[in-house]
């Protein structure tokens, strides 16, 4: 990766190139590290350390990102929480190494220096030896450990002294505390108060979900669609209709069992005004098999119906490919089935890969199909958002532009934002 000139008006080509390079890792899900594994080094404690990675089984073959530490299960030493820019994103280990050996933690609270007491120094002494901490606010790339300052004792189960330096104020010192306790320690008083650890048994929690390549992407911000697009699968309609378009061919078995569930619900989706094109991509010389496949999933529907069928021509393919890798950042042949919804206003709001069981399409369609839903509320999961995401209009119309696909990289570059670099937020 190459580091921007200080004494450079603008970026150098090197320094681009790296850029663009490790956003294309990103976008495809490759490891920025290499599959570099982590490591975690033991203090000796004279001016040396040790590589302890494969004992502690630390040495995760992970992208990762941050680290945390906290007494998460209440038993007075630290565990710790790893972050990760690619999968697995999280990782809990808990710390089972304590044994019969001792431990003190303390939280601090400041009265003249500011409440939180960033930046004291505690320090401990048992007997000739002794141990120094400070406490920080954020100790790590993007991460926070616990405030609370533990120390541990080995076989000592009493500390001779305790003494806090606070941040522009006096020493201060406690004697004679005991070990298994987290003590609060206020500014200007001689009297802690302390609270036992209390160790709990923690669940070994729900198994984790079984892989599969299914997905549904509620997208943060909708994605509008050229006209030409629209018009090309749909025609022209003056009806307000959330429409689907659905990837599929004759040969995937997925994709009939889908196709048969959207048959069979045809009633549900006519009420939900809900327009579907069924739209096959299997080669030319294989339209004829999916046209007659097509009919047999939807005999006895009638010309009325609003699942109806269509071939993908290459120009056509062109766009809704460009488009999904816009999405979901993911090359190479699109996955079948997978189906993209959109609203009455022809924005993409919701891509699933793979079968989209119909209670969840119709939910979707209620709820995005019609009206506005603010970036807040939007997700496929519980939780509030407060803030959108910007989409980068000028990329994607350059992809389109570079599959000859000149009057939809138009479409896209009328909603670049000047002065954006490229991006739009709407």
């Amino acid at each position: 990766m190459a580091s921007r000139s200080p004494t450079e008006s603008g970026p150098t080509d090197g320094y681009v190139r790296g850029w663009v390079a490790m956003t294309q890792l990103m976008d495809t899900g490759w490891s920025w590290s290499g599959h570099e594994r982590d490591v975690s080094f033991l203090n000796l404690k004279d001016g040396t350390f040790a590589d302890v990675s494969a004992v502690t089984g630390l040495d995760f073959e992970d992208d990762g990102r941050s680290v945390a530490s906290t007494d998460w299960d209440g038993d007075g030493d630290l565990d710790m929480w790893l972050r990760n820019r690619s999968g697995p994103q999280l990782r809990f280990l808990q710390n089972n190494a304590g044994g019969e050996r001792h431990s003190i933690a303390f939280e601090l609270s400041g009265t003249t220096c500011h409440r939180d007491a960033i930046g004291a120094v505690v320090e401990v002494s048992v007997g000739d030896r002794r141990w120094i901490r400070t406490l920080m606010a954020g100790d790590g790339y993007l991460s926070q450990s616990t405030k609370r300052l533990y120390f541990g004792l080995g076989d000592a189960s009493r500390v001779d002294r305790v003494v806090v330096r606070w941040p522009g104020g006096d020493p201060q010192t406690w004697i004679d505390l005991d070990a298994g306790s987290c003590y609060r320690l206020m500014q200007g008083s001689t009297a802690p108060t302390s609270t036992a650890f209390q160790p709990f048994q923690m669940d070994a929690g729900p198994p984790p979900p079984a892989v599969s390549d299914a997905a549904r992407v509620v997208l943060r911000t909708p994605l509008p669609l050229p006209d030409t697009l629209l018009s090309g699968l749909f025609g022209k309609s003056n009806r307000p209709t959330a429409r689907l378009v659905n990837l599929w061919a004759q040969w995937c078995g997925p994709c009939i069992g889908e196709l048969k569930g959207l048959a069979a619900a045809h009633e549900r989706i006519d009420a939900a005004k809900l327009e579907i094109v069924a739209l096959s991509v299997d080669k030319p010389e294989k339209h004829a098999a999916a046209l007659a496949t097509f009919n047999e999933v939807v005999a006895g529907l009638g010309e009325d119906r609003r699942l109806k069928f269509r071939t993908a021509d290459e120009a056509t393919m062109e766009t809704i490919d460009a488009v999904l890798r816009h999405l979901l950042y993911k090359p190479g042949e699109t996955p079948l089935p997978t189906s993209l919804l959109i609203d009455s206003d022809g924005a993409v709001q919701v891509v699933y890969v793979g079968p989209v069981e119909m209670g969840t399409l119709l939910a979707d369609v209620e709820e995005y199909g019609f009206k506005p839903v603010p970036a807040a509320t939007r997700g496929a999961y519980p939780g509030r958002w407060y803030f959108g995401i910007r989409r980068d209009f000028g990329s994607l119309a350059d992809e389109l532009r570079q599959r000859g696909r000149v009057d939809e990289a138009r479409f896209y570059d009328a909603l670049v934002q000047p002065g954006r670099d490229g991006d739009a937020s709407k």
